[in-house]
């Protein structure tokens, strides 16, 4: 969600800027805009709607100079129009703020300015709120050194917001000289020759550098064309200062009270208020006491409290140290996010999973054991034998990936397994033991509710793993271990070829897991020669694009489908589900097949396609009786399925496909394509953008 791009460098900042925006289109935005500094002066072009037409803004009046900042905004605070557009301004118009993320006390940081006599505001964002804070506290600062002070105006503004950003800023009286920092929001940096690189996705710098550094959350780095300094929003530590006494003479004196007992009886509402003020984490609903330095480690092994003396003073820490940063090669080409011969990024993505599929396993599949490798997980095998429970978390698309890891690691390895939608679990307290292990499922690695997910099981204890598309990722680098996907850039903002790989890897999961226990070799070695000929079965079911485009044809003037599905296929139901409903905007519901009478058999008319997924399994029976109801209610049925099931639904189901068999546990990867090319065909019938539907974001990087 949202996109920022910053450049300085030696070239016309503005072709790099808007082409690092063009490659964060898939991302989702409403609006778009630049801010290039030319001389002392600030240009600026910004609107709603498409980066097209930010370009032509540009055109007409081309911006100079060779640093600035750019931004593609999904709207979260005020409409949709030319003035919320990013970037935005302080009162003084020197300085330029693009901003990812949500400052939730935003409102009460405006009042605040207002008060102190700061009005002068011109859109409805939080982020023209933290320009003008980060201006005001600017012209407080004293100091020659401008760079200095922009980096401490920052610093000083940014520990007064609570919420996420990842934020670029630049001043005109300032040459060459950015600031960027994060907090919840991804930011990373770009390492060139003679310039450097801000953005909020290496794939929209990867076409000038694939040197990058992944900042860390409270990191603030000032960057300039041939060097950069990244440090904590504290600053960095080192000489001791001068402090300031933090009361004055006039505060120890009794006033109008006649005894001091009295006047601090009274003055117990400000005490109280001083007591917890900078203690209390509202996003984590906890308190921070740096003071008590004690890892979370130490405070979950207190068995017992005594207490002493006359209390304690706790000065709690503001934020944690910034952490080593190394930079990293980006592990694609600005070749590889291009479309090539294909008409959109979705059906090339599509296109690619006998490749993607291949690469998640490759290296992976231990033929000897019949077992699986998965050595990002950091675990022993004792360890790996111990797991008692496991957690998959995820959002949206990863989070039916989860609901598919569900059958397949109890079906495996017959560990209890939960699927959780991340953005629930965080605000729950589940009973979990020590041997609980969470995965946080995520193709960006950047998803905030999952991201939420993972930070609630680290602080309670508990082994967290990432299945991340990103390895350099924050949820990646923040994980106890985890396991690559290897899919290569998804641009399009309907998940495909992730899909498919987090099927895989869980899989490989579930296969790891039960060979250590009751899993026999033989079973293994059925599973990992399935999972050896997926990729070309992948492409026989790839040979069925034709018949699934003239399907979605037939019915491209319906309402809306049903979506029908058992077992491994239930969450397989879900998904195809929901692609319909991202790319069309159709009406599109999932169900378990017999949920069918329990309601939703209400549903059914001639102008509403059922559409089941059933394969030929052991279940077969029962999802045909289901298939039937629908028959007797003159539904029309669409139905994918394999073996000998297109026999039994002759003169049944309206529509058949008919996909390769593999075992029930892998069926999900096969059966969910023909679901998307589904949702393709249909989308590009009635004339949506394909890649870039409404309202979506490929990465949701805020709550």
């Amino acid at each position: 969600m949202c996109g920022i791009v910053g450049y300085v460098g030696r070239s016309e900042a503005a072709p790099i800027l808007l082409d690092g925006l063009r490659r964060l289109e898939y991302r989702g935005y409403d609006s778009a805009g630049v801010a290039i500094v030319d001389g002392n002066h600030v240009e600026t072009r910004k609107c709603a709607g498409r980066i097209p037409a930010l370009a032509k803004l540009m055109s007409e009046k081309p911006p100079s100079g060779s640093f600035g900042i750019s931004h593609t905004r999904w709207a979260t605070h005020g409409k949709v129009n030319d003035e919320n557009a990013h970037p935005h301004f302080d009162a003084s118009g020197k300085i330029a703020l693009v901003h990812n993320g949500v400052i939730e006390n935003y409102q009460a940081l405006k009042e605040q300015l207002v008060r102190d006599g700061d009005n002068d505001f011109r859109s409805q964002t939080d982020t023209e709120v933290l320009a003008h804070l980060i201006g005001s506290i600017y012209q407080q600062l004293d100091g020659k050194d401008s760079k200095a002070r922009l980096l401490n105006a920052v610093r000083r503004a940014l520990k007064q917001v609570i919420g996420t950003y990842g934020i670029a800023v630049v001043h005109s009286d300032i040459p060459n000289f950015l600031v960027g920092a994060r907090r919840g929001s991804p930011l990373v940096l770009g390492v060139g020759k003679d310039e450097n690189f801000l953005a909020s996705d290496v794939s929209a710098i990867v076409a000038y550098t694939r040197d990058a550094v992944y900042l860390n959350d409270f990191d603030v780095v000032a960057v300039e064309r041939d060097k950069f300094e990244i440090s904590s929003l504290v600053g960095e530590t080192g000489d001791h200062q001068v402090s300031k006494v933090e009361f004055t003479a006039e505060d120890i004196k009794k006033g109008d009270y006649p005894h001091y007992m009295l006047k601090e009886i009274f003055e117990q509402p400000n005490s109280v208020r001083d007591a917890m003020r900078g203690r209390l984490n509202l996003e984590e609903c906890t308190a921070k006491l740096g003071g008590l330095n004690m890892t979370p480690a130490q405070l979950r092994d207190v068995g017992r409290v005594v207490l002493t003396g006359c209390g304690t003073a706790l000065h709690a820490s503001l934020v944690g140290e910034t952490g080593d940063h190394q930079v990293s090669k980006v592990e694609f080409t600005a070749e590889d996010i291009k479309k090539g011969d294909y008409p959109h990024y979705m059906l090339k993505e599509i296109f690619e999973q006998p490749n993607s599929v291949r690469d998640a396993m490759r290296g992976r599949l231990n033929l000897e054991e019949c077992t699986a490798k998965l050595g990002g997980l950091n675990m022993t095998p004792a360890q790996l034998r111990d797991v008692g429970r496991v957690v998959l978390t995820g959002c949206g698309t990863a989070l039916h990936a989860g609901m598919v890891g569900e059958y397949l690691i109890e079906q495996l390895a017959n560990i209890p397994t939960e699927v959780e939608h991340a953005s629930e679990f965080r605000h729950r307290n589940p009973p979990m033991t020590r041997d609980t292990l969470v995965f946080a499922i995520s193709q960006s690695g950047e998803t905030a509710d999952t991201l939420g997910a993972l930070h609630e099981s680290r602080r309670k204890g508990y082994r967290t793993l990432g299945i991340c598309n990103n390895v350099a990722s924050t949820i990646a680098r923040e994980s106890d271990g985890g396991v690559y996907m290897h899919a290569g850039p998804e641009i399009g903002v309907a998940a495909t070829k992730s899909f498919t790989s987090q099927l895989v890897i869980l899989t490989l999961i579930g296969l790891l897991l039960g060979r250590m226990r009751n899993l026999s070799t033989a079973e293994g070695s059925r599973i990992i020669a399935a999972l050896e000929t997926l990729p070309e079965q992948i492409e026989e079911v790839l040979k069925l694009s034709d018949q699934i485009q003239a399907i979605a044809k037939k019915y491209a003037d319906v309402n809306g489908m049903l979506f029908f599905g058992r077992q491994f296929n239930f969450p397989i139901a879900l998904e195809g589900a929901l692609k319909m409903k991202e790319i069309t905007y159709l009406f599109a519901e999932g169900h378990p097949s017999a949920e069918l009478k329990h309601g939703i058999i209400a549903l059914i008319r001639p102008d509403l396609p059922s559409i089941f997924v059933a394969p030929d399994d052991a279940i077969f029976s029962k999802n045909l009786n289901n298939i039937e109801q629908v028959k007797a209610r003159k539904g029309p049925i669409i139905a994918f399925t394999s073996g000998t099931g297109a026999k039994q639904l002759k003169g049944i189901a309206n529509e058949i496909i008919s996909l390769p068999d593999v075992p029930d546990c892998l069926m999900p990867i096969l059966t969910v394509i023909p679901l998307q090319l589904l949702a393709y065909h249909l989308a590009v019938a009635l004339g949506r953008d394909v890649d870039k539907p409404r309202n979506l974001a490929k990465s949701v990087t805020v709550e």
